[in-house]
């Protein structure tokens, strides 16, 4: 019942329970089923994919903290998650971005963008609406008005790329009061997930080619000529990305990347949570790695006022 509205939250527990249905987990009581038990299920699917199996021991998990909190055992055992599976934290450099955004067509650009610059989830700018978008002539407010958590309704601050693009948009779709900010024409009405990912691939595969034609020539001119999509000046303008080539990424990474690139500018754990949307600090910590410098900017922030209570002693 508490995922009626996530429809994707609740087919992820029901597959998961699928498989443990089908195990020999299947057969134990509750308060029997310890970690070593999950361990054997690991082992058992081996043969799955790591993100297949920790969709099981992560149902399995959810299931017995719930066992727990109604009192039906009287603790719920540490279920160790399998290890590989892929993860959505790659963090891209502004060059990658430069040439992947270029190359991105809409409404999956527009899209991009605001995951990138915002640090809003791919699924809350699918469903953005243009009542929630505050365009004030200079600058604009986006509210996130849905989410899984409380903490996941928000209002951010629009970053002057992200303002250009809604703008324009918004001009072109004809000032519209309501509605989609990004209307397709899905079952929902709205741009979808699967559309983004055929999108997103078709950028990366033209990086890809693009890659693989430099290496045999660097003639941007024989380059442009042979991957489609892309000209000449663009191949000079991205030449050393394009050399290097761009590894694989999700479309989350973008979220990923510009709720790090926030943390590395020195913004706080706490006001990052609120950014994200976390409901919890621990969350958020995965962002923030606080070299040394950065500690000793800290510490030098508050030195010169502890010399100063000193000398009034």
């Amino acid at each position: 019942m508490r995922f009626v509205a996530k429809a994707k939250t609740r087919d992820y527990y029901h597959y998961g329970m699928e498989r443990l249905l089908a195990s020999d987990i299947a057969r134990l009581h509750l308060d029997q089923i310890t970690s070593q038990h999950a361990t054997c299920f690991a082992a058992t699917c081996s043969h799955l994919s790591p993100s297949t199996i920790n969709c099981s021991l992560r149902t399995l998990r959810r299931a017995l903290n719930l066992a727990q909190k109604w009192g039906k055992v009287a603790k719920a055992p540490d279920i160790e998650l399998a290890k590989g599976e892929r993860q959505r934290d790659r963090v891209f450099t502004d060059a990658e971005f430069a040439i992947y955004i270029e190359l991105c067509r809409q409404p999956w650009h527009d899209v991009a963008l605001l995951i990138r610059h915002e640090g809003m989830c791919p699924g809350e700018c699918y469903k953005l609406e243009w009542n929630h978008v505050l365009l004030n002539g200079d600058g604009g407010l986006i509210h996130v008005a849905e989410g899984k958590t409380k903490a996941r309704r928000r209002v951010l601050p629009m970053q002057p790329t992200v303002y250009e693009a809604l703008l324009a948009r918004w001009r072109a779709q004809g000032q519209p009061a309501q509605g989609w900010v990004f209307p397709c024409g899905s079952a929902s009405g709205h741009f979808d997930e699967n559309s983004a990912k055929n999108q997103h691939i078709a950028a990366l595969h033209v990086i890809a080619l693009a890659h693989k034609a430099r290496q045999e020539q660097d003639s941007p001119e024989w380059i442009a000529t042979h991957v489609g999509g892309i000209g000449a000046d663009f191949v000079r303008e991205h030449d050393a990305t394009i050399k290097a080539g761009v590894q694989l990424f999700e479309p989350y990474c973008l979220r990923h990347t510009a709720l790090t690139r926030l943390a590395e500018a020195g913004c706080d754990a706490f006001t990052l949570a609120k950014i994200a949307g976390h409901s919890s600090i621990i969350m958020t910590q995965r962002y923030c790695h606080p070299q040394a410098e950065a500690i000793e900017r800290a510490f030098a922030k508050v030195v010169p006022q502890v010399t100063q209570s000193l000398s009034y002693r």
